[in-house]
């Protein structure tokens, strides 16, 4: 991934949802990551080359980090905008 480029995170265990939500955002023109599981997501989150725009993840995701310990990990690592989360529906 180039630096300036940015990129919408799906986090999701589900194929065929995860399917659904590619197509959907390859239609629109955007550039995604995908991830299947929370931990794997806070890792490609810690790679600075890609500008994250969004994260759509799944709630209920298998392993250590379901959904909501997801969020709390990007805030963590966003600093700068983290704190918009819990305005905007999260918990």
């Amino acid at each position: 991934m180039q630096n300036d480029l940015v990129v919408i995170m799906i986090v999701e265990d589900d194929q065929l949802i995860q399917g659904v939500l590619e197509e959907a955002l390859s239609e629109g023109g955007f550039e995604m990551a995908i991830a299947t599981v929370g931990e794997e997501a806070v890792t490609l989150l810690q790679d600075k080359q890609a500008r994250y725009r969004a994260l759509i993840t799944d709630i209920n995701l298998p392993g250590r980090l379901d959904g909501g310990k997801l969020l709390d990990a990007q805030r963590a690592l966003s600093g700068n905008s983290g704190d918009l989360y819990g305005r905007r529906g999260h918990r």
